[in-house]
């Protein structure tokens, strides 16, 4: 597997070993997190991830950690039930968190609702107030999209907004263009 690379391909390749991990939810010790500096140690850590990776996609069940960083069992099994409970306390907390940020996500979306998207508020634009055009000429390439829209807001000068944004093409993000370039008053 990892036969004749280099140091940056090793770290490389346990980067992306601990993201195809991370995606699957499968817990990683720390010991094969660890940065490495040797190649035989990064070679070493790459294998266990390899190993863990695939079975745990082979069964989609939990594998023992310890089996898989070739680690002797010499333990009492009071410390097994340890392991498993702080496994199970992990889980529930990950579970808690993803509802925290299922709620924030939520609250964002609402908040992005009631703002149009932009994260603040915009101010409204008062219907009944008229449009007056001070500018000297259309800007844009004459026959555009955004020339047309700005010619029509130069044909309602003197009309009030809300007939303008009834029209066809008036769009109230022109009329703030314009009004923030000096092309019109309000």
């Amino acid at each position: 597997m990892a036969n004749g690379k280099t140091l940056e391909k090793l770290q490389e390749e346990q980067t992306e070993m601990l993201a195809t991990a991370h995606d699957l939810d499968l817990e990683v010790p720390d010991e094969l997190k660890a940065e490495f500096t040797d190649v035989k140690a990064g070679k070493a850590m790459c294998a266990s991830l390899n190993k863990m990776i695939q079975e745990f996609t082979a069964t989609k069940e939990p594998v023992d950690t310890e089996e898989a960083l070739d680690v002797s069992n010499d333990e009492p099994k009071k410390e097994t039930k340890k392991v498993k409970k702080a496994t199970v306390a992990k889980k529930t907390t990950v579970k808690k968190a993803k509802k925290a940020v299922a709620k924030k996500g939520r609250r964002v979306a609402a908040k992005k609702a009631a703002t149009n998207g932009a994260g603040r508020k915009r101010a409204a634009l008062d219907e009944n107030a008229k449009i007056t055009w001070v500018g000297e000429g259309v800007p844009g390439r004459e026959g555009s999209a955004r020339w047309k829209r700005i010619e029509n807001l130069k044909k309602h000068g003197g009309k009030t907004v809300g007939t303008f944004l009834k029209s066809s093409i008036g769009k109230p993000g022109t009329l703030r263009w314009c009004v923030n370039n000096g092309l019109v008053k309000i």
